[in-house]
């Protein structure tokens, strides 16, 4: 490495380490070589370099390689990104590929809270503002924490609730919410059909991680555009989303799950 230019071994040094931080699986000698493009002899001795400084490590029994403690204790000292940030990027990519507005939820109290939102780029449309809440038996979002959560949370929600119409199309008979959010815990996307906002349908998708809700991904649509089509578009686009969000959840060692704003998960969908 001494020989080479220092700019460019710094950026094969950040390459790969961004490659395994990224990639779910460890990765063999080969596959690194391959995937970076960096000459066998070059990639020996950054490899041998990092190991020695403890930001790669291989498994004991395999020889592949992963990211070592080295990089979990330099992150930890940096303290957590703030959820909005960490969300942002999937949410932009969101509205890209479906055009519409798009948010992220938190449960606080028995209200779903928006953390992150995006807004779509068509005409008509509706606006999510940051920090607006609502409660969580009426809306997309908040019946899929409730679906992901365990049975137990989700009876202790219902047996206090009071439901309270916001229009003429709320569901406020507790049997029917339940079977409601029953129905997103068996498809992993909870909806509200224009019961929290005359004209709006919701579509969310929780996103779960080592057995406790992190929160859930939604998007808001005019029923006037809502169609059986735009429907599935809309679940793919919610899967891979709450997919990548997750997965920044499980790579980001600076991003401890709260236990004040996550429940344990009996089913994610």
């Amino acid at each position: 490495m001494a020989a080479e230019n220092p700019v460019k071994s710094a950026d094969r040094v950040l390459n790969l380490l961004e490659l395994l931080a990224f990639t779910p699986t460890a990765q063999s000698f080969t596959e690194l070589s391959q995937a970076l493009a960096i000459p066998k002899s070059s990639l020996f001795q950054l490899l041998k370099n990092l190991l020695n400084r403890g930001y790669v490590r291989q498994d004991e029994d395999t020889g592949r390689y992963l990211l070592g403690d080295k990089v979990r204790e330099l992150v930890t000292k940096r303290g957590p990104r703030p959820l909005e940030e960490v969300v942002a990027p999937h949410l932009e990519a969101a509205c890209r590929d479906l055009n519409e507005t798009c948010a992220f939820y938190q449960r606080v109290g028995d209200q779903a809270q928006v953390i992150a939102t995006r807004s779509g780029g068509q005409a008509l449309g509706y606006s999510m503002r940051l920090g607006d809440r609502a409660p969580l038996f009426v809306v997309s979002a908040g019946r899929a924490i409730l679906a992901a959560g365990p049975d137990r949370v989700r009876d202790a929600y219902l047996r206090n609730l009071t439901p309270v119409a916001f229009t003429d199309r709320t569901t406020t008979d507790i049997e029917d919410i339940r079977r409601l959010i029953e129905r997103a815990a068996s498809t992993g996307f909870a909806y509200s059909l224009e019961e929290f906002t005359k004209g709006v349908v919701g579509i969310a998708r929780a996103v779960a991680l080592d057995g406790k809700v992190v929160g859930a991904v939604n998007f808001a649509i005019p029923a006037v555009r809502f169609d059986k089509d735009l429907d599935l578009k809309a679940q793919r686009v919610l899967t891979a989303t709450a997919e990548n969000v997750q997965r920044v959840f499980a790579n980001d060692v600076g991003l401890p799950l709260d236990d004040a704003a996550t429940q344990s998960v009996r089913h994610a969908g």
